[in-house]
């Protein structure tokens, strides 16, 4: 029997179909495990981007702490020293340790990809000085973030990082680049030439128009304020004016050289307490408002015109002119006088009175009492009291009555009681211990 090899047609077309569907299958399986594969390593990249990131982020922050303090952003702004740091105007990272400004962060203090990092702290703008300056602060890997396949930048890997920075990261896309952070713009800071891709790169501070907003120590700005200030404490000002000079804006606050509180006022430098602002009694005025007038009167605005308030002048004399009838005053010896009829007239020519200057108890000669100093048209008087009073009734004749005087001896008087007989002759009162008080005054006539 002959065996025969089929050459059925439809036979062959089957087995080469089968063949190619073959060779598709392990070709979308390629494909597929070829992209498991990438996207693995992507999630493996972001996974550990982030967690690069975040340890730049930490840094980060301290590196914003360590710009904000006052005492040390005084420093920065003024080229002073920080204590534990060599540079201020660059810091590193293990020295922004020391100082505690990371917390409880568990901080890796080299990058992941060798090398270190790099920092520095900028005033802005170029060129401005003390506390008009903003302070900003970049902070860097010193070596790039690179593909180990590819030897370019790992997007991957600095794109997660760059998320845990929050706006505040971007990296140098292409050898020789600036780097942009939103609208900030600076040169790649890589050392080497020509400038690497890939280096990582972080920014903090004042930079924006919102930081700008905050009141800084020594800040030189007007704030400007539209409500009320509390102050807990003292209030120092330091702006310095003369009473009565010049001033050109209006409700400004300063101080003399004498330590007075002064207002700007009509364009002067006026007392607040407004009591040393010099006027004159009669001129007009605006309410409320007090001042004093050359002899140091105190006057007040009462209904326009300033007119004498309390206080009595010490240094007038009898005749000169005054402008406020009734107003009291004295000379330098003590002598009131008051305003009539646009003049200083003593008062004691108003009405005749007597002023008592002392008063004493005496006996019979028993002591000189002085005359009293009376002013100017004052008549010196002397007055006695009788206190203990008797008669000697036993003797003939008797002493039936008691007489008071007074002995004139110039600047004194000598005070005598004398009882008398009805013949005419007398006897010391000091025989019955008669005393008397004895008086003396000023009388002044109208």
């Amino acid at each position: 029997m002959q065996n025969r090899r089929s050459t059925h047609p439809h036979l062959h077309k089957q087995r080469g179909n089968a063949i190619v569907g073959v060779i598709i299958a392990i070709l979308v399986v390629a494909l597929l495990s070829i992209w498991y594969s990438r996207v693995a390593v992507d999630r493996s990249k972001t996974q550990a981007g982030e967690t690069y990131g975040q340890s730049v982020r930490d840094i980060n922050d301290a590196l914003g702490l360590y710009i904000t303090n006052t005492t040390r952003a005084q420093a920065l702004r003024t080229g002073g020293t920080i204590a534990g740091v060599a540079n201020i105007m660059a810091p590193t990272v293990a020295e922004l340790q020391g100082l505690g400004l990371f917390g409880s962060a568990n901080v890796r203090t080299t990058p992941f990809n060798g090398g270190s990092y790099g920092t520095l702290v900028a005033l802005m703008p170029s060129g401005c000085s003390g506390s008009n300056c903003l302070i900003g602060t970049k902070l860097w890997l010193t070596n790039p973030v690179l593909d180990s396949t590819t030897n370019q930048p790992d997007i991957v890997t600095l794109g997660a990082m760059a998320s845990r920075l929050q706006g505040k990261a971007a990296f140098s896309a292409s050898s020789g680049t600036n780097i942009n952070i939103g609208s900030y713009t600076f040169a790649n800071p890589d050392t080497s030439s020509p400038k690497r891709a890939g280096i990582f790169v972080a920014v903090n501070g004042e930079g924006s128009l919102f930081d700008a907003n905050y009141v800084r120590i020594n800040d030189t700005r007007d704030l400007n304020l539209q409500g009320d200030m509390t102050v807990a404490g003292y209030v120092g000002i330091g702006g310095t004016g003369t009473q009565g000079a010049a001033c050109t804006t209006p409700n400004q606050i300063a101080r003399s050289t004498s330590g007075l509180l002064l207002l700007c006022t009509g364009g002067t430098w006026q007392n607040v307490s407004g009591v040393d602002q010099l006027v004159t009694a009669g001129a007009a005025c605006t309410a409320p408002a007090i001042g004093h007038d050359a002899n140091g009167v105190l006057m007040s605005c009462q209904g326009g015109v300033w007119k004498a308030s309390s206080g009595i002048p010490n240094n007038v004399a009898q005749g000169q002119a005054c402008a406020s009838s009734g107003l009291f005053a004295t000379n330098a010896a003590g002598t009131g006088f008051v305003c009539r009829g646009g003049v200083y007239q003593p008062i004691n020519s108003l009405n005749p009175s007597s002023v008592d200057m002392l008063r004493t108890l005496v006996s019979d000669a028993s002591v000189s009492v002085a005359k009293p100093a009376c002013q100017s048209g004052g008549t010196q008087q002397w007055e006695m009291i009788p206190i203990a009073m008797g008669l000697d009734l036993t003797v003939a004749p008797p002493y039936s009555s008691v007489t008071y005087t007074a002995v004139d001896q110039g600047a004194t008087w000598l005070p005598r009681i004398t009882l008398v007989a009805s013949n005419g002759s007398t006897l010391s009162g000091n025989v019955l211990s008669l005393s008397a008080w004895f008086k003396t005054s000023c009388f002044y006539p109208s």
